[in-house]
C-alpha cells in the first residue's frame, strides 16, 4: 500500500512538473480587419512549449467569440476556458471601488436631507445657526458634487474595463519543445464605411476624391494597424474568407467554447492585385472579387467617438464639367462631370460634395470603374444664376376657330467662376401631337437650338460662358390650335 502511495505520489510530482504554467501573459495586437457591420482583431502570442503548458490571458472579447489558431504543427490546443471575472483581483478592486463610493454619495446625501430638515425646524429665528448651517450645507453640496464626478469617471472606466477584460486560460501540447505561436481573432462590433469628400475644381478641369474610413470603436485601441473592406460580413462567427482553414492532425473532438476547433496559421491574405502611391496614406489592394484598404501607418482609436481615417486621395484630370438646366422642371443649374478614372473607386453612401471648395450638400456616390466612361452629379452650382423674363404671353382666336398662342421669353445665365464654363439648357415648347397643331419657334435664327423634338416638345441649346460673364438666351414660339 506504501509503495503504491509513493509511486502515486511521484507520478503526481513528475506530471505536475512537465507541465509548465505562465500567468498574464500579454497577448500582442498585429491589426484590425474592419468591414462594414463587424471587424476582427488579430492578436499574437509567442511561447517556448515543452510538453504541456498552461497560458493565463486578458482576451479582447469571450472565449467563446473568438478563433484560436496554433503553429508550429507539432503544437495542438487542448482547451480554451473562461475565467470567470468575478475571481479576478482586478475586478474585485473596481468593484469594491465603485462600491465605496455609492456608500459615500447615500451618506452626504442623507446628511444634507437631515441638515435641511434641521434648519426649517429648529433654528427659524436664530440667524447666526442658520448662516453656519448654510455654510455646512454648501460644503456637503460641493463634497456630493465631487463625489459625483468621480463616481461617473469611474463607472465609466469600469465599463471600459468589463468590455476588454476577458480573462481566460489555454492549454498547450507541443510533442517536441518549440516556440509556440498563437494567433487570435476576436469578433469586435466595431463597423465601418467609407466617406468620400469629392470636390469639382472647375478651373483646373479637375476633380479632387478624398476618401475617408469612418469608425465608431466600442473600445480604445492604441496604435493598431487597420485593413478595411468595404462589404458585410453576414454570419456572427464565421472566419474570413482569407483566412485558409486547415484541419489535418487536428482531432474533431478536441474544441472549446461553442465548438470551435483548433486550426494551424495559414497565408494571411493572397495579393492578386495592388495600386500603391507615395503620397497615399493607404495601400488599395484588390484581392477576389473585392478591393480593400490596409494603411500604411497604425491608428489609435478612442471608445465611442466617431473617427474619419483618411485613406486616399487622388486627382482626376482631364474632366468635362457641363450645368445642365433644364427650365422645363426648374431653373436649377446642376453641374455634371464626365471623365474616365484610371483605377476603380468603391461606392459609398455617404459623399460630401464641393463645387470649388463650396459645400454643396451630401448624397450617395455610386463609384466609378477603371478605364470606364464615369459621371458624378454634384448638385445645385451656387455660382451659376438663371434669370427668366417673360416678354410677351398672348393668347388669341381667329374667326374660323383657331387658337393662336404667342410666347416670348428671355433668359439670363450668369457665370461667377473664375473659368469658363459649359452649359446645356432645356426648355420646352408645346408638342406637335396631330396635324391640328403647328409651332412656329421664333428668335431661332440667332439662337440656333442643338436640338429640338417636335413631338415631345423639347428643345436644347449648348453653348460656353466666359468666367465671370452672362449669357443671354431669347427666343419664343407661335402655337396655333385647330379645333
Amino acid at each position: 500500500m506504501k509503495l503504491k502511495r509513493k509511486f502515486f505520489i511521484a507520478f503526481f510530482l513528475y506530471s505536475f512538473l512537465s507541465s509548465q504554467s505562465i500567468f498574464s501573459s500579454e497577448l500582442k495586437i498585429e491589426e484590425l480587419n474592419i468591414y462594414v457591420n463587424k471587424s476582427f482583431l488579430v492578436s499574437t502570442l509567442s511561447e517556448r512549449v515543452d510538453g504541456n503548458k498552461r497560458i493565463n490571458v486578458i482576451l479582447p472579447t469571450k472565449a467563446s467569440d473568438s478563433v484560436f489558431f496554433i503553429s508550429p504543427k507539432e503544437c495542438d490546443i487542448t482547451l480554451v476556458r473562461d475565467i470567470p471575472i468575478e475571481e479576478d483581483t482586478r475586478y474585485i478592486e473596481r468593484k469594491n471601488k465603485i462600491s465605496s463610493l455609492e456608500n459615500q454619495i447615500l451618506a452626504v446625501e442623507f446628511s444634507l436631507k437631515s441638515l435641511e430638515k434641521v434648519s426649517s425646524e429648529r433654528f427659524k429665528d436664530a440667524v447666526e445657526n442658520i448662516e453656519n448651517l448654510e455654510k455646512q450645507k454648501l460644503n456637503l453640496e460641493e463634497k456630493l458634487y465631487n463625489l459625483n464626478e468621480r463616481y461617473r469617471k469611474e463607472k465609466k472606466e469600469f465599463d471600459k474595463f468589463l468590455a476588454t477584460f476577458h480573462p481566460a486560460e489555454i492549454f498547450i501540447n507541443c510533442k517536441v519543445p518549440s516556440d509556440a505561436k498563437l494567433k487570435v481573432i476576436s469578433f469586435l462590433n466595431i463597423g465601418g464605411f467609407n466617406r468620400y469628400d469629392i470636390i469639382a475644381d472647375i478651373e483646373n478641369k479637375s476633380i479632387i476624391l478624398r476618401n475617408y474610413l469612418v469608425v465608431f470603436p466600442d473600445r480604445d485601441l492604441e496604435k493598431v494597424y487597420i485593413t478595411y473592406y468595404p462589404f458585410f460580413i453576414p454570419f456572427k462567427l464565421k472566419v474570413p474568407t482569407f483566412i485558409n482553414k486547415k484541419r489535418e492532425n487536428v482531432s474533431s473532438s478536441r474544441s472549446w467554447g461553442l465548438g470551435l476547433q483548433a486550426m494551424r496559421i495559414e497565408k494571411a491574405r493572397k495579393k492578386i492585385f495592388e495600386y500603391t502611391k507615395d503620397n497615399k496614406a493607404a495601400e488599395y489592394k484588390y484581392g477576389y472579387a473585392h478591393y480593400y484598404y490596409v494603411l500604411k501607418t497604425p491608428v489609435s482609436l478612442k471608445k465611442d467617438v466617431f473617427q474619419s481615417i483618411h485613406l486616399s486621395t487622388d486627382v482626376i484630370k482631364n474632366v468635362e464639367f457641363k450645368v445642365v438646366i433644364d427650365a422645363y422642371d426648374t431653373l436649377t443649374p446642376h453641374l455634371i462631370a464626365k471623365f474616365v478614372p484610371l483605377k476603380d473607386y468603391a461606392q459609398s453612401d455617404e459623399a460630401i460634395f464641393f463645387i470649388d471648395d463650396m459645400y454643396v450638400g451630401s448624397d450617395r456616390f455610386y463609384g466609378a470603374k477603371k478605364g470606364e466612361k464615369s459621371k458624378i452629379s454634384f448638385g445645385k452650382d451656387n455660382k451659376i444664376v438663371v434669370k427668366k423674363e417673360v416678354l410677351k404671353d398672348y393668347r388669341e382666336k381667329t374667326f374660323f376657330g383657331k387658337e393662336i398662342h404667342t410666347y416670348i421669353v428671355r433668359y439670363t445665365i450668369k457665370n461667377k467662376h473664375n473659368s469658363s464654363i459649359k452649359v446645356s439648357f432645356i426648355d420646352s415648347v408645346p408638342p406637335v401631337t396631330s396635324d391640328n397643331i403647328e409651332v412656329e419657334l421664333l428668335g431661332i435664327e440667332k439662337f440656333k437650338p442643338k436640338k429640338y423634338d417636335k413631338v415631345k416638345g423639347k428643345i436644347e441649346w449648348e453653348f460656353s460662358i466666359p468666367a465671370n460673364d452672362e449669357y443671354i438666351l431669347e427666343y419664343g414660339y407661335k402655337a396655333k390650335i385647330s379645333r
